[in-house]
């Protein structure tokens, strides 16, 4: 038993789906033939036929351009719910239009080509005793070519049942699937081939999964009912021997500790082999970034169904230099790079030091991140960071330390808690003041998006509570709140077309607007916030017009993402928002809504995003008529 990237499940699967396939499809063919007198019929007609002369005529014609349609046959109206677009999709004729013959009788004979191809569509659908009868009408110009279609009788599913032979009582301790409810078969519904390859596909990664990695669907049987038009089926399975995991043992490593990759493992010894959480592990392995390649293979031990879990990994080059730059109107440009160690003492540390230069702010910043830290999947994370920073609302040199643990909560809840202290020199309009704070930052994720820079679909929810303790003109305290809530809905199949949606809120507990620090006071417009006004500029102002701050923020935006090309991306966008003077959000002050256009070229590593935007509520001699940005990844 040999399990290499996924081996023993994937490519088994493969070869068991690709068999399945097959005897879907040979169950197709034969199943007409076992209903009779129901069988599919090919149809072949013209009209107009021309006589042979007519015919060496056409076949000067450089192309006999033509119109086509599926239609209904015989007495009935409409094809039956869901059948024409997957006959449209299967027909040659339909998706060659653009693409015309020379001769009619080449759109004959590519007419004639489309009866088995619908044919195939209705029986995968569950219909039998169909007909398809292709009609070419080379009278007209363009030519007219007409399937006419006749669904036959719909079969649905009666029974599914799963025989495991003599150890019927064995699979059912195991809770292996049993009938149709547990392979997501409904009596009833159509007998489509779909829901039955997957049948069989759920049943064997069912038994993959319980420890029976070597199981195999032996026999498929199919009893038709000609009286109440069901398929009913029977799968016939050889268990094999069940299967629990022995030693783990590991090959390649070179740089990286083993010590580590244990304290990540999820498998225990002498429990049942699960290949999804071998699969699982495989793919964890690999995402740690460590390695260019890892396969894990099952060597049987004895006879009694223990198996050695042995890796073998490849690594990768642990070290990475990048640089990258953004602009905006307002902020200007910014350049940086960083040097980043991916596995700084042998366990997976990731070390990174960033060099930020810019026209508003400039940095030097170093993190470490340490997974799996005293027990598996809890992150240790501490950053550091030396900032100057000219903004207009303030300026402020800062010296900024945090350290925290972060783990997975759920499948897609994360949360992370930790303590910061940041010291710093902060002018605004009010003149120079030190700010010493010490904060306990509370995070709570929620993802269920499709893509971390490029989001398709899903929706993603962040709240982050923190109360600061500390010194700004005396001892102050506050707790400070925020909610941010985005959401992608797909508008075709593809996801070509996405409508994108966001909103946040925040607000500051505890303390006066001017007895909490410039740099903590929430702040609205700008990229990320509301494009089409200057950074932090969508809120109240001082008497020279500079952004004083607000103690709570709201937030909106809606942007319509429509790939045009695989790289080239057009985003129409509105966005509004501002920061109020009070804790709570006010009516009494309007929002600020902005408006633009964007594009996005796709990359290896994330989109990259030029957005052109403008103010729809511009203040005389405050707001710029319009604002521009570059910068990599989507605004959110």
């Amino acid at each position: 038993m040999t399990v290499t990237r996924g081996h023993l499940a994937r490519e088994r699967s493969l070869q068991r789906r690709q068999g399945a396939l097959r005897g879907a499809r040979a169950m197709l063919m034969v199943f007409p033939m076992i209903v009779g007198s129901l069988g599919p019929t090919v149809v072949f007609a013209a009209e107009g036929s021309p006589p042979a002369a007519a015919d060496a005529t056409a076949n000067t014609t450089l192309e006999v351009p033509y119109e086509v349609s599926v239609q209904a046959a015989g007495d009935e109206q409409d094809l039956p719910d869901g059948l024409e677009k997957p006959l449209q999709q299967a027909s040659l004729s339909v998706r060659l239009q653009d693409d015309p013959p020379a001769t009619v009788m080449g759109l004959r004979r590519r007419a004639d080509g489309d009866a088995p191809r619908l044919l195939e569509v209705l029986t995968s659908a569950g219909y039998y005793g169909g007909s398809v009868q292709p009609v070419v009408d080379s009278r007209e110009s363009p030519a007219q070519v007409t399937l006419r279609v006749k669904a036959g009788t719909l079969y649905t599913y009666g029974t599914l049942t799963v025989d495991y032979g003599s150890r019927g009582e064995e699979a059912a301790q195991a809770g292996l699937p049993q009938g149709a409810a547990d392979l997501g078969v409904t009596t009833g519904q159509a007998a489509e081939a779909g829901p039955m390859l997957d049948a069989v596909d759920q049943l064997e990664k069912a038994l993959e999964d319980s420890g029976y990695p070597a199981a195999t669907v032996t026999k498929k049987r199919f009893v038709v009912d000609h009286q109440a038009r069901t398929l009913s089926a029977q799968l016939t399975v050889d268990l094999g021997p069940k299967t629990t995991y022995g030693a783990v043992s590991y090959h390649g490593l070179e740089t990286v500790d083993e010590a580590y990759l244990r304290r990540a493992l999820p498998l225990e010894e002498g429990d049942p082999w699960n290949q999804q959480q071998v699969e699982d592990y495989r793919r964890s392995l690999l995402n740690e970034g460590l390695f260019d390649s890892v396969t894990i293979k099952g060597e049987p031990l004895d006879g009694q169904g223990e198996s050695e879990v042995r890796v073998e990994a490849t690594e990768s080059e642990h070290r990475t230099l990048g640089a990258g730059a953004s602009y905006s109107t307002t902020l200007g440009a910014s350049t940086r790079a960083y040097w980043e160690h991916r596995n700084l003492l042998g366990q997976n540390e990731d070390f990174r030091t960033t060099a930020e230069l810019g026209m508003t702010r400039s940095a030097l910043s170093a993190s470490l991140r340490k997974p799996h830290l005293w027990e598996r999947n809890q992150t240790w994370i501490s950053e550091g960071s030396l900032s100057d920073s000219r903004y207009e609302a303030y300026d402020e040199t800062a010296l900024t330390l945090s350290t925290g643990l972060e783990r997975p909560l759920s499948d897609h809840w994360r949360g992370s808690l930790g303590v910061t202290f940041e010291q710093s020199e902060i002018t605004d309009a009010t003149g120079e003041k030190a700010s010493s704070m010490l904060g306990f930052p509370l995070i709570l994720n929620y993802d269920h998006t499709d893509s971390r820079l490029d989001p398709r679909s899903g929706v993603r929810l962040t709240f982050s509570g923190t109360p600061y303790s500390g010194y700004y003109e005396g001892p102050v305290a506050f707790v400070s709140v925020r909610g941010d809530l985005s959401a992608y809905l797909p508008l075709d199949e593809a996801k070509r077309v996405v409508l994108a949606g966001r909103v946040s809120a925040g607000s500051l507990l505890g303390a006066s607007r001017s007895g909490i620090p410039a740099n903590r006071r929430f702040y609205a417009g700008g990229g990320g916030s509301v494009r089409g006004y200057g950074y932090q500029m969508a809120g109240p102002l001082d008497v020279e017009n500079d952004p004083a701050g607000g103690k709570s923020l709201l937030e909106t935006g809606f942007e319509v993402r429509w790939k045009v090309t695989e790289e080239i991306e057009v985003v129409p966008f509105i966005e509004g928002g501002r920061a109020f003077e009070s804790t709570a959000i006010s009516s009494d002050e309007e929002m600020f809504w902005g408006a633009g256009l964007g594009f996005r070229y796709h990359t290896a590593i994330g989109p990259l995003r030029v957005d052109f935007a403008v103010p729809l509520d511009q203040r005389t001699n405050i707001d710029d008529p319009w604002q521009f940005y570059v910068s990599l990844g989507q605004a959110f």
